[in-house]
């Protein structure tokens, strides 16, 4: 398959400033009992942070649907597919190692703030997907290793959008991404002239 044109996306530190809602969910807290050190923490991460993605878009076709699992995922249904991936960079990666060997707890703190902003910068390329293609309704977005969408998934994805060397981003032996606070997705997408079979809309999974 010939390869998708992607599209190259950096991202400001607005883009990965995560919300409470989001914080809270990582920190498995109410949000009135998030740490008072998690701004703190959030721009020790952000100093070491490199935020970058990659998206495609595509009509849908039987092959592509194939090669990335869609009929899996119902929300994923629709003639129209865009895929992302998003990384936080090696820099927050290294910063994390180095909290681990000062203590557990600390670095569970520090691990957790920075999912919470990856997952930010991942909203961020949601919304410039949505923005950029606006006669296109998408669904909600779905990572591989969730759900019925398996890990393998990203093998093919990544490739398609060339994201080792748009981004560094690497897949071990194992399917671990590398850098670690990286997020890949797919979403499913109707053209509006096509409304009527328009994907499910909700909340993105990650």
């Amino acid at each position: 398959m010939t390869p998708l044109s992607a599209v190259y996306l950096s991202l400001d530190g607005d883009a990965i400033c995560p919300s409470n809602a989001e914080l809270a969910a990582r920190l498995s807290v109410p949000r009135r009992q998030i740490p008072s050190a998690v701004p703190a923490l959030v721009s020790r991460i952000s100093a070491e942070a490199s935020p970058a993605a990659v998206f495609a878009y595509a009509e849908r076709s039987d092959e592509l649907a194939a090669l990335l699992s869609l009929d899996r995922v119902p929300s994923l249904s629709g003639d129209r597919v865009a895929l992302l991936a998003v990384t936080l960079g090696f820099g927050v990666d290294r910063l994390l190692e180095r909290e681990k060997r000062r203590g557990i707890a600390d670095a569970y703190l520090l691990d957790a703030v920075a999912s919470a902003m990856a997952e930010a910068a991942a909203d961020a390329v949601d919304r410039a997907i949505r923005a950029e293609y606006p006669s296109v309704v998408f669904g909600r977005r779905f990572s591989p290793g969730y759900g019925s969408l398996p890990l393998s998934v990203n093998t093919p994805l990544l490739s398609l959008l060339d994201a080792d060397k748009r981004l560094g981003i690497r897949q071990s032996e194992s399917l671990l991404l590398h850098p670690t606070k990286t997020i890949t997705a797919i979403l499913g997408g109707t053209h509006e002239n096509e409304s009527h079979k328009a994907p499910d809309i909700g909340a993105p999974l990650f």
